[in-house]
């Protein structure tokens, strides 16, 4: 089997930063008013999912220097009101009127499905930013670009509905999020004998072990309630060298469906065997979302995935276990996989497109000065604002051109967020430095997009400056392995699929479709690691109920679908 595609689930450049941008707010080369011309106006911003204990924004207003730099720059004030978490307040703002000038969304969310999107377009809610900006050539130069570019014309086209329907900014995210790592009890492998395994077969020889010796459950997984099965695909499926569900194509370029592949019908057998064994966190369907990891800081549990290898998260875990046992050494006593797991049949991969879009920001038509909220939503795009969100403004946190002298203390001094409460810098991640208000509206990188450089939206972001990392790494690696863990997982364990997959679209009657498989499939693989159904005897059962609900007629859209995605990314950005 060639498991060559997946289905989607869903050099530093020197910028001066402190100078007023090229065209500043209401600047055009035609000699439009400049910013201190201009009126000083409130521009609000709305955060789906912000609530008011992720920034105290009075004291954002009074000290960050940074929001300040951005007020005078373009003579406005700048609010945002919170949503409290509930992006309700959104969609009734939209309904009544009563909403910001610059809205953060994420459109196919089921917050904001994709409909009621292009229903707020076609009733004329959502502004055209193209509008705007061909009214004002030379006030929006990044916008410029980002119009231009084909990728991010299909993304119009996935979101609006066409290929020049400019209503929303959708910044992007370059990927390399490899996942699989696994932590374990130290003390409980030493009390075993056994070293971290490498291998499927050592996996389960330790869980079998821990429970039989010990009286211990073996493996924990974040399972969401029992919806999230990627981790047993990474554990017990990679290495056999198959997948437990999702569009794959086979050794002859075509499409078949994992979840009913009949390969995986021993896997399962086998899964449900150690299932029945007790060698998984008993707690796997009803518990808290990291309940194994809380009994493996204990002793009580053995081994536990988390969303990794993140660095961040290993040493949040490792900070609960250095507090449960004080005299603990990181890499003896709480260690990890250092490698993808390996098996018979393969390795613990993680398949993603290079890039892809999640949220969005728009201007609806009830603000009141939507030329001025796009200035300051275009100055975010601007290489000048994306090095100021990292390192501050000059004069004030650095004063050579090239920051060398930048001073990491003094940016956190000025600012006051969700990660900063009650601490100095010296207790934080230094990837956690950054301008929080506006990190959402720039992009999902954790970096800078150097769009002006390369002039394209696509490469910019494949080629994104990755501040966080660089600035966290020593930090990391200062503590242990977990910067080497990291590093193996994005050498050997992630792999790019073709960028056209994320333009995949399927009709609203195969959505439908899908999303009654999800349950068919998550109700048949709940039962067959609860014991409820016997995979030996009952899995032609599963399959039939699977092609009963539409798998067949599923596959075959998909397959088209592929194939018109495929065309339509060379027919508009080339093969």
């Amino acid at each position: 089997m060639s498991r060559n595609i997946m289905i989607i689930a869903a050099g530093i450049v020197l910028v001066v930063i402190g100078a007023a941008p090229a065209f500043a707010a209401g600047t055009t080369e035609e000699g439009t008013a400049s910013a201190d011309e201009q009126p000083l106006v409130t521009i609000t911003r709305n955060y789906r999912g912000w609530d008011t204990t992720r920034i105290d924004w009075d004291y954002v207003a009074e000290n960050d220097v940074i929001l300040q730099h951005i007020e005078e720059t373009f003579n406005v004030k700048i609010e945002m009101p919170f949503t409290a978490g509930d992006y309700q307040v959104v969609i009734a703002g939209m309904a009544s009127g009563d909403i910001g000038d610059i809205i953060d969304t994420w459109v196919g969310h089921p917050t904001t499905p994709v409909a009621q999107w292009r229903d707020w377009i076609k009733d004329g809610l959502i502004v055209d930013l193209k509008e705007i900006v061909d009214a004002n050539p030379g006030r929006y130069p990044v916008l410029e670009i980002l119009f231009a570019d084909p990728v991010y014309r299909l993304y119009n086209l996935k979101q609006n509905g066409d290929l020049d329907a400019n209503y929303l900014i959708h910044p992007g995210w370059a990927t390399k999020r490899p996942g699989g790592s696994i932590a374990f009890n130290g003390y409980l492998l030493d009390e075993l004998g056994l070293d971290v395994p490498e291998t499927y077969d050592e996996l389960v020889h330790a869980m079998r072990r821990a429970k039989e010796e010990l009286g211990v459950s073996g493996y924990g997984w974040p399972t969401y309630g029992g919806t999230q099965f990627s981790y047993m695909a990474r554990h017990f499926f990679q290495p056999h060298g198959a997948e437990i569900d999702g569009f794959w194509t086979d050794a002859d370029g075509n499409w078949f469906d994992a979840t009913i592949a009949p390969g995986n019908q021993a896997i399962w057998e086998e899964v449900q065997t150690l299932a029945e064994e007790g060698l998984f966190h008993a707690r796997w369907l009803t518990g808290e979302l990291w309940d194994y990891m809380d009994d493996l800081v204990a002793g009580k549990h053995l081994a536990g995935s988390f969303k990794g290898p993140s660095p961040s998260q290993y040493l949040y875990f490792w900070d609960r276990f250095k507090q449960a046992h004080p005299e603990a050494i990181m890499e003896q006593h709480m260690p990890q996989m250092l490698h993808p797991l390996r098996g018979p049949g393969g390795k613990t991969t993680t398949h993603e497109v290079p890039f892809f879009v999640r949220r969005g920001n728009f201007i609806p038509v009830y603000s009141e000065n939507p030329e001025r909220a796009l200035d300051v939503l275009h100055y975010t795009l601007t290489e000048e604002f994306q090095y100021m969100r990292w390192f501050g403004v000059k004069g004030v946190h650095y004063t050579m051109d090239d920051r060398s002298d930048f001073d990491l203390g003094k940016l956190f001094d000025t600012m006051k967020g969700y990660f900063y409460m009650g601490k100095t810098v010296d207790d934080v991640d230094p990837m956690r430095v950054m301008y929080e208000p506006f990190y959402n509206t720039t992009h999902y990188n954790a970096g800078i997009v150097p769009y002006e450089t390369y002039g394209s939206y696509y490469e910019a972001h494949l080629n994104y400056i990755d501040v966080r990392w660089e600035r966290s790494r020593d930090f990391y690696a200062a503590q242990g392995n977990a910067v080497e863990v990291w590093e193996n997982f994005v050498a050997e364990g992630w792999e790019a699929l073709p960028q056209w997959m994320d333009f995949i679209s399927l009709s609203d009657e195969a959505a439908q479709i899908q999303s009654a498989l999800s349950d068919v499939k998550t109700k048949w693989f709940v039962d067959f690691l609860l014991g409820n159904k016997d995979v030996a005897t009952e899995w032609d059962a599963f399959v039939q109920e699977y092609k009963e609900r539409g798998g067949d007629q599923l596959l075959a859209e998909w397959a088209h679908k592929a194939d018109e995605a495929r065309a339509q990314w060379e027919a508009v950005v080339g093969g």
